[in-house]
């Protein structure tokens, strides 16, 4: 059975509405930023998240720049972050020439935690970045609790519409950065957009995007670059921000689905959002026990490959492994959590295509293989 993919059109929900929107953008002849679609995507993004302003950035990348230049990140300071940061988040870290920290993770939900964040802390911390790991909020609050006057960047491309304790990711630090890469739950191909209800923050936020110059002066007050979405992207993302709650929903509905199905597994520990929390589900992550499971994870996604299923495992080398970060000063690989999770996540591309049929034989073929490889454990255990 083939399952949707959202690497193409199986799994997104690209159609008409898109393309009204840029054939609107076409035959206006303005494709470059700061026109309508832009202006428009702010304003909506912004109020769909009660949230004081939003700006639009060409990519996830040039958005954490910006945002590092705003709470006053410089060459040498440090920035706390996961070791499951991605690769654009650590690539701008470092181009800043700030030195990442890597603090380790809750076990179950895979984010940052408050002791750990604690325990990184130096007279050098400029910034705490909060990845929502796969979808599941962090716990903002007790983060910043631990760093009191550290500002916290909310990495939440993977957590669109969730919310913790009823506040929507994005809103709980000083800046929130969501992603439009193609697997985004909202995607334009490539983008960013950026929260603030900082009034401060919000001004020096367009300033940045808009090259350094204010609304009153055409001579820029500082160099900045040219980071500016273009209205074909942001037409794509208008289009996309109204099919954006339906795609979530439909998320959550499978993974419950499959989470139902999958309940009685022994050695699976499911991505079950706690109490107050709700999971957008970016990816679906089982934990598989390999004291119940042979073979763990690794074997699971074998097994899953030859029935036509795609998933994938994190590498060994988490980000605070790298040469590049070692090279330019990285800190914190004593991280048992995340270290354990990486040799024991089952990780499944998720996406709103997910039909009853689909996940029922996703469901099988997990408890089936699942119960194969729990078979050699027993019969070890009997002897």
């Amino acid at each position: 059975m083939r399952l949707p993919a959202d690497a193409d059109h199986s799994g997104r929900d690209l159609g008409q509405e898109e393309l009204e929107l840029l054939r609107n953008v076409l035959v206006s002849g303005h494709l470059s930023g700061r026109g309508l679609h832009v202006r428009q995507l702010e304003r909506d993004f912004a109020a769909r998240h009660e949230s004081l302003c939003c700006r639009a950035f060409i990519n996830f990348s040039s958005a954490v720049a910006g945002c590092l230049v705003l709470i006053g990140v410089r060459p040498g300071d440090e920035v706390i972050v996961s070791p499951f940061a991605s690769r654009p988040l650590l690539s701008a870290i470092l181009l800043h020439g700030a030195v990442p920290v890597f603090a380790d993770v809750d076990p179950l939900t895979l984010s940052l935690t408050r002791c750990a964040v604690a325990a990184c802390l130096s007279p050098r911390t400029r910034a705490v970045v909060v990845s929502h790991t796969f979808g599941l909020p962090a716990d903002v609050d007790a983060i910043r609790a631990a760093a009191p006057g550290v500002p916290i960047l909310e990495d939440s491309s993977q957590a669109f519409l969730a919310r913790i304790f009823g506040r929507p990711v994005g809103t709980l630090g000083e800046l929130g950065i969501f992603s439009l890469h193609q697997e985004s739950h909202l995607t334009a191909g490539e983008g960013a957009l950026v929260l603030t209800s900082d009034q401060e923050l919000a001004r020096r936020l367009t300033e940045y995007r808009d090259q350094g110059a204010d609304s009153l002066h055409d001579e820029p007050l500082y160099a900045a670059p040219q980071t500016n979405m273009t209205e074909l992207q942001a037409a794509v993302a208008r289009a996309q921000l109204c099919k954006l709650e339906g795609c979530v929903t439909r998320r959550q509905r499978a993974a419950d689905e499959l989470n139902r199905l999958l309940i009685d597994v022994q050695g699976f520990t499911l991505p079950i959002a706690a109490p107050g929390s709700t999971h957008a589900y970016a990816r679906y992550a089982i934990q598989v026990d390999p004291l119940l499971i042979y073979g763990g994870a690794q074997a699971l996604a074998g097994d899953l490959a030859q029935a036509g299923i795609a998933s994938y495992t994190l590498p060994a080398k988490l980000a605070c492994d790298w040469d590049i970060v070692a090279t330019r000063g990285g800190r914190g690989q004593n991280v048992p959590h995340a270290r354990r999770a990486a040799e024991h996540l089952l990780i499944l591309p998720w996406n709103e295509f997910y039909d009853p049929a689909q996940i029922a034989f996703l469901a099988n073929e997990l408890i089936q293989a699942a119960r194969r490889r729990a078979e050699p454990l027993r019969l070890h255990a009997g002897a």
